[in-house]
């Protein structure tokens, strides 16, 4: 079965010349389900820190990787502010490294914003965290 949503990010993979590779490791990113990803589109890499709690980052398929950098900037949008986006993503608000991983997201999402455009859209958080036929689609994709 073929899901929409996945194959619109696989079209924008292609659409836009997306490519990505595995960041740096940070222990106390990692510590905090994150690892950083780079994502390159033309001339301009972007390294973007997702939140990777179902060890999908190793397997670097583009759209996977897309997925993740579309959650976090839905993440970024969908609160209110910094106290509102920790709650929502599980973090604790008073660790320095959450207002770190916050600060770099708001500063990425409207650059990312610009280069995705206003439309394309993550597949729902619950199609990944219960392993859908959506989300087994993706990650074979």
């Amino acid at each position: 079965m073929k899901y929409p949503e996945v194959e619109q990010l696989a079209n924008a993979v292609k659409r836009l010349g997306l490519t990505f590779a595995i960041g740096e490791p940070s222990e106390s990113l990692e510590k905090l389900f994150y690892r950083r990803i780079e994502m390159t589109v033309g001339d301009d890499t972007f390294s973007i820190p997702v939140m990777d709690e179902f060890e999908d980052v190793p397997d670097c398929k583009p759209v996977v990787m897309l997925q993740l950098v579309l959650q976090e900037c839905e993440f970024f949008e969908d609160a209110a502010d910094f106290s509102h986006w920790a709650e929502d993503v599980g973090l604790n608000k008073s660790e320095p490294v959450v207002v770190e991983i916050y600060n770099e997201i708001a500063g990425l999402v409207p650059k990312l914003r610009r280069i995705f455009g206003e439309n394309l859209h993550a597949i729902p958080v619950f199609e990944i965290e219960f392993n859908t036929g959506m989300a087994k689609y993706l990650r074979d994709f």
